[in-house]
């Protein structure tokens, strides 16, 4: 997967330096400004095919194009985000960048775009302005969209950020058309392994929501064995799932959290 092959430490630290060097050290800064600190003019347009775009002036600066219709604020400055970090890790790829829906949500399969990313997330959510408790919180959706609000990013990005820094043994999967696309394990989470391109188990909480277009009230007890059935455990083991669906795109993020 892309997000193995990347260097973290490297994406993390510029997002970091870009912080320090305008002296932002408190969550919901104005990221247009910071755009037009660095040269790019923000503007929102029609984008049939894209969600946003980088074009790169060959005398210097450059425009960061935003769909017109991306209502959701946090959605609107993760993808500012995700352009800045392609202006800063990758100055050589392209003079005109577009990125899709899909590209905003890949942690997987394209490097230049799990790069681009995790800067947004580690730009919007450092590190150290996540709350301790809520990195020791229980892995449920209602942590996650507290983060999202907290910050004002995207329900993803704040998803990931927070199994990331999670100590919980918890994995976040992203699954479109009931494949997994990708999953992300927390420290304690290493164990929960699953395969990129699996189908989704048939009897867990994911499929339901999926099926009926709602997200459950609360997670889950499920049972272990419904997502690892090769593990060696107890049939009662736990495994609670908790779920949020876009049926507008067709995609699932699912937290599933093993307590023991």
């Amino acid at each position: 997967m892309a997000f193995e092959q990347i260097n973290t430490i490297r994406v993390e630290r510029a997002a970091l330096d870009l912080l320090s060097k305008y002296g932002i050290e408190c969550p919901g800064f104005d990221i247009e400004d910071l755009a037009e600190a660095e040269g790019l003019e923000v503007r929102r347009g029609d984008l049939p095919h894209a969600d946003a775009w980088l074009v790169r002036h060959p005398g210097g600066g450059g425009v960061i194009r935003v769909k017109s219709d991306m209502k959701e604020s946090g959605r609107f400055r993760f993808s500012v985000g995700h352009e800045l970090g392609h202006w800063i890790l990758h100055p050589t790829l392209s003079q005109t960048i577009i990125c899709t829906a899909s590209d905003l949500t890949d942690y997987a399969k394209s490097i230049p775009e799990a790069e681009a990313n995790l800067f947004s997330a580690n730009l919007l959510m450092p590190a150290p302005w996540v709350r301790v408790e809520l990195q020791k919180a229980d892995p449920t959706f209602d942590v996650v969209e507290k983060i999202a609000a907290d910050f004002d990013t995207s329900l993803t990005a704040a998803a990931w950020r927070f199994v990331e820094l999670s100590k919980q043994p918890v994995v976040l999967v992203f699954s479109r058309d009931g494949c997994i696309r990708w999953a992300k394990r927390s420290g304690l989470g290493q164990s929960m392994f699953l395969k990129t391109g699996d189908s989704l188990p048939e009897h867990c909480a994911t499929v339901e929501s999926l099926a009926n277009g709602k997200n459950p009230k609360t997670a889950e007890d499920v049972g272990l064995k419904t997502w690892f059935p090769d593990w060696r455990c107890e049939e009662d083991a736990e495994l609670f799932e908790d779920v949020r669906i876009a049926p507008e795109y067709g995609w699932a993020l699912t937290l599933l959290w093993n307590p023991r």
